[in-house]
Formats: C-alpha cells, sequence, structure tokens
C-alpha cells in the first residue's frame, strides 16, 4: 500500500518520507528473515539446495550488481577469478546472501574514493587454508576501510556484535548479517573468517 500511496502522492514532502517509510519497513523485513534463517539454521531445519553451476560467473553478476551503488559512493568495485569457469555443487540462494552481506558490509565501511575487490582464488591462501586440507575455493573480499582493530576480529560474526559500537560510526547494522553468513558458510561446509 505504501507504494501505491507514494504514486499517488504529489505533495514532494509527504512523498519523501512515505520513501522513507518503505526504505525502513524493507529493512525490517530483511532483518526478520536473516533472524529466522539463523532460526532454522540452529534447529537443523534449513537444508541445502545444492546443483551444479558456474561458481564465476554466479559471482561476477552478483558483484556486478552492486555497480550503480559502487558508482554513487564513488567506490572502485573490481572482480577477479583465476578461472572463467568454476563447476561447483552450491545452493545459489545461499552464496547470494552471504555475498549480499560481505559486500554489504564492506560498502558500509569503505569511504569514498575507496576500492572493494572480490576474488575467486582455487590455490591456497593463507590464513584460509588449513594445512592437509585438499584443494578448495577460495572467495576473498578485501576492501579500503578502516578494517577491524585485532582484538574485535574474532568476534565480528558473533550474533547482535558490533565492532564499533558507538554513535559516531559510519554505517548502520545490528549485528545479524555477517552471523548469518558464518552460519550459512558453516552449513555448506566452508569457512569465514
Amino acid at each position: 500500500p505504501i507504494k501505491q500511496i507514494i504514486g499517488k502522492t504529489k505533495e514532494e514532502k509527504t512523498r519523501d518520507d512515505l520513501k522513507l517509510v518503505h526504505k525502513n519497513a524493507k529493512r525490517l523485513l530483511g532483518l526478520i528473515n536473516q533472524l529466522l534463517d539463523i532460526s532454522k539454521i540452529e534447529s537443523g531445519n534449513m537444508k541445502l539446495q545444492a546443483c551444479p553451476m558456474n561458481l564465476v560467473s554466479s559471482l561476477k553478476a552478483m558483484v556486478l550488481s552492486f555497480t550503480s551503488y559502487a558508482e554513487r559512493k564513488r567506490i572502485i568495485l573490481k572482480f577477479n577469478s583465476d578461472y572463467n569457469e568454476i563447476i561447483a555443487y552450491i545452493d545459489k540462494d545461499k552464496i547470494d546472501k552471504i555475498i549480499t552481506n560481505v559486500l554489504s558490509n564492506a560498502f558500509k565501511f569503505t569511504p569514498e574514493g575507496g576500492e572493494i575487490l572480490v576474488s575467486v582464488l582455487t590455490h591456497p591462501v593463507k590464513p584460509f587454508y588449513k594445512e592437509g586440507a585438499e584443494g578448495g575455493i577460495n572467495i576473498i573480499v578485501a576492501d579500503t576501510g578502516p578494517g577491524i582493530p585485532p582484538d574485535k576480529v574474532k568476534r565480528v560474526f558473533d550474533r547482535f556484535y558490533q565492532a564499533d559500537d558507538s554513535s559516531t560510526r559510519p554505517g548502520e547494522g545490528t549485528g545479524v548479517g555477517l552471523a548469518l553468513t558464518r552460519e550459512l558458510v558453516k552449513l555448506m561446509g566452508g569457512e569465514i573468517g
């Protein structure tokens, strides 16, 4: 109904207020869905729907969907891969949620003029690669933001945790997106850190 009212309203101030209400309602719905997803994972009710697909093209499309946002924030967004095609059994919906959460976090804390690089690598990358483990795929999201203080790195994936809980922090957040990301990665047999 809010979208319909926005379309019918001629007064610009009212339309702007309604757009803000709509944006906040969508954000709240997203937060509720993330909490429900965590609950499903913890109760064992979330199942993988994996099928073979080209991981590289899927990730590249996901990253490119952030292009206009990057342009608005004047952030350089790059995608890099060792190969054009890596066929893997993945759950596309869950990979999309993971990449969206991690990229959204990178955008929150990368300043104007900064850079975000998403890389897909098939060779071992320390510290992500464990000795004795068979080969795997590393998806790395790096940015030129301020980084996370070393004493807080281990907690960024804890539910409701925020590395900077001050009122002056540059990005808003609830500490749910990265917690869900960690749970989804674990569900798929991966690691994040």
